[in-house]
């Protein structure tokens, strides 16, 4: 067995730290989400066959940060008779 011995002002010092970085990493997982939660909007509109273009006009991103979810949903009344 190794052991290690850490003064405990080094300890708190870490752990300052790492809560100092938590907002910026989470951060960068919101700006990752919004990237590629717009991704596959832009995949899907670029898949439509459209004559009038309602149905990629109404495709919609939405992230919810609190949650760390992104939806990516169509509000055109046909969405549903479509096939990709």
């Amino acid at each position: 067995m190794i052991g290690v011995e850490v003064p405990a002002n080094e300890v708190a010092k870490v752990l300052r730290e790492i809560d100092r970085m938590k907002p910026q990493a989470r951060r960068a997982v919101v700006n990752s989400l919004q990237k590629s939660t717009k991704a596959i909007a832009r995949g899907a509109r670029s898949r439509i066959r459209s004559k009038t273009g309602n149905l990629r006009k109404r495709i919609k991103v939405k992230v919810d940060t609190d949650k760390l979810e992104g939806t990516v949903k169509s509000t055109a009344p046909h969405t549903h008779l479509v096939e990709y």
